[in-house]
């Protein structure tokens, strides 16, 4: 094993173990004395700026439309890598997590609807239990890293990421509020710039950071959600072109940026 891969096992594993401890304390918290408070620091208001330039946001808001990018972005590159150099470079070898992840989002909708049906309010949420637990999902795997087969890994990855990116659209496309509809020019340059780099094969991360900040601004400026824009970067980036140590130092680099 080289030493890249060591490090990331060793990553995966502290950054597995740190999300469940965060998990454990969470629902304590929040089925404590300390729900209250716990309540005010998850809504806690963060401004960030001068004057006019300023952005002032509930805590979750940031957690949402700033951390969740980053994260987002992760499991695009994820995705980009399997397709690529993974489990899932033969022809239809992601018709399997992909067929499983469409199950999992059409079965428990199509319970909500039946369990619900009537209650006009209650079918407005008919998105809510399409979602897998992504985070949760990684989490727990990336503790037996080394330990797993890959292939077992590489399919509950990717089936949880082509759920969660489900989910993600169904939110935009049917909960996003458009709130203006110029800023969807920007949403349309942001795209053409990714598009663009990918059609050229540049082999240079920040050009795609750059057009992805773009994609970001425009989703959030239209009241859509912003955090799918770094999926669509990860998603985007040739990795044909990339050496596949500098992929996975990118990699590390980017998720030890939170």
């Amino acid at each position: 094993m080289t030493d890249v891969a060591t490090q990331s096992v060793r990553d995966g594993r502290r950054a597995g173990f740190a999300m469940l401890v965060g998990l454990a304390l969470g629902i304590v918290a929040a089925n404590s004395p300390l729900a209250d408070i716990y309540a005010i620091v998850h809504h806690l208001p963060l401004r960030v700026g001068a004057g006019d330039w300023a952005i002032e946001a509930p805590l979750i808001e940031w957690i949402n439309q700033g951390l969740l990018t980053v994260f987002f972005f992760l499991i695009g590159l994820h995705t980009n890598l399997e397709l690529t150099r993974g489990a899932l470079t033969e022809p239809g070898a992601a018709m399997l997590p992909a067929s499983a992840a469409l199950g999992g989002m059409i079965v428990p909708a199509a319970i909500y609807f039946g369990l619900n049906a009537g209650d006009a309010v209650a079918l407005r949420g008919w998105a809510i239990p399409i979602a897998t637990d992504i985070v949760l999902v990684l989490g727990v795997l990336s503790l037996f890293s080394g330990r797993v087969d890959p292939a077992v890994i590489a399919f509950a990855t990717a089936a949880a990421i082509f759920d969660d990116l489900g989910a993600v659209i169904v939110i935009a496309l049917f909960y996003g509020a458009f709130d203006q509809f110029w800023p969807l020019w920007v949403v349309v340059g942001g795209l053409a710039g990714l598009f663009l780099l990918n059609r050229t094969r540049r082999a240079s991360l920040l050009p795609y950071l750059a057009f992805g900040c773009v994609l970001w601004a425009g989703l959030i400026l239209t009241g859509l959600e912003g955090a799918i824009a770094g999926a669509i970067v990860g998603f985007s980036l040739p990795l044909s072109s990339f050496p596949p140590r500098a992929t996975a130092r990118a990699e590390r680099r980017v998720s030890r940026s939170p």
